[in-house]
């Protein structure tokens, strides 16, 4: 008798494994959890806990695909919690990248306009390059503010950065074309 009840109970174990329900809310929530990490900027911001969440999901998905639910629901709560610290951890890296965009604007742009104007008003062969290299620097600038206002703070810092060697190259030729500009036109002797 023991052994025939030992064989129901394996029988209805058994049976139970194989009907065993994948996590699709687990899974759900981990998707959901990925897909707002990924709207809050983690690519960008966080890209270390992006690939570490992502890297959970494809475990989720693949036990998932092995039937292994217990494991693909393990892996599902670990993608969630992952996406979410990388959600945050956008958070964090797009104020970071705001704040340096904001400082280095601060910085450079008083240097910049007063600049722009001595190109506008240089005269002379060597004026046309500086007045472009100006308008270069000008757009450049602007690229920022727009990037910067539309809340796009990662290109913004990329442009930022460009901002001095090109402010330094400016400021370089201009003084050279007013150098320039200053001295005299030499006399031509009558003889």
């Amino acid at each position: 008798m023991s052994r025939t009840r030992f064989v129901a109970v394996l029988a209805v174990c058994a049976l139970a494994l194989a009907c065993a329900k994948p996590p699709t809310q687990d899974l759900a929530d981990a998707e959901n959890a990925v897909k707002a990490a990924v709207e809050a900027g983690a690519q960008d911001y966080a890209a270390a806990e992006m690939a570490a969440a992502q890297s959970a999901w494809t475990e989720a998905q693949g036990k998932l695909q092995a039937k292994d639910y217990k494991a693909a629901k393990a892996a599902a709560l670990d993608t969630k919690i992952k996406a979410e610290t990388a959600k945050a951890a956008a958070a964090n890296g797009m104020l970071a990248a705001q704040s340096a965009v904001q400082q280095k604007l601060g910085t450079l742009k008083p240097e910049i306009e007063p600049l722009l104007a001595a190109a506008a008003a240089l005269k002379g062969k060597d004026s046309e390059q500086v007045k472009a290299d100006a308008a270069e620097l000008e757009a450049l600038l602007k690229g920022v503010e727009t990037d910067f206002g539309a809340g796009q703070f990662k290109p913004a810092a990329e442009k930022a950065d460009a901002l001095q060697p090109k402010l330094d190259a400016l400021k370089t030729a201009v003084e050279a074309a007013q150098k320039a500009a200053a001295k005299p036109a030499g006399k031509k002797k009558r003889r």
